[in-house]
């Protein structure tokens, strides 16, 4: 089967105290190649976050961003503040808590992933934006880190990017 259109660029944003290429972009780059991950260590504040990925993903059209713990909460922001650029999202145990996302009533098609045994962030915030988004919450036999959930996260991105 041939496609008729080339597959959205992926993007990564990772956690608030992890890297830009950590285990879930290996698990990435291994799946598809390229993969643009904005390095945004060190930036704690959410709105000079946002800012340097907006800055980093100036040229992006309906790309797919997967976004892990903080990075997820980006990913929502990004689309919810440039819906031209995000044209689907993978949410990875998204920390997105109110007030920040209290807004945000629709995704692009949206699949989050979180682990039932999660101690960083509940699952109940991603069961939340779930039911007001409609987004797809795949609830894992894992945790925070989803180490033993990363085949979930590649196939979840291939079946995006189709």
């Amino acid at each position: 089967m041939t496609r008729s259109s080339p597959r959205p660029p992926l993007v990564f944003l990772h956690g608030l105290e992890s890297g830009p290429h950590g285990r879930k972009y290996q698990a990435l780059a291994t799946a598809f190649g390229e993969v643009q991950a904005p390095d945004t260590e060190g930036v704690f504040d959410p709105v000079e976050r946002l800012e340097r990925i907006v800055a980093a993903t100036r040229s992006l059209e309906r790309g797919l961003v997967v976004g892990s713990s903080f990075g997820g909460l980006m990913a929502v922001l990004l689309a919810h503040h440039h819906p031209e650029r995000v044209g689907a999202l993978v949410l990875c145990a998204p920390a997105v808590y109110p007030p920040r996302v209290d807004a945000v009533y629709r995704l692009p098609p949206t699949v989050i992933l979180h682990g039932v045994h999660d101690d960083i962030v509940s699952i109940a915030v991603s069961e939340e934006l779930a039911d007001r988004t409609g987004a797809t919450l795949l609830r894992l036999d894992d945790d925070h880190g989803l180490a033993a959930s990363l085949q979930v996260l590649v196939d979840a991105v291939d079946e995006l990017r189709a």
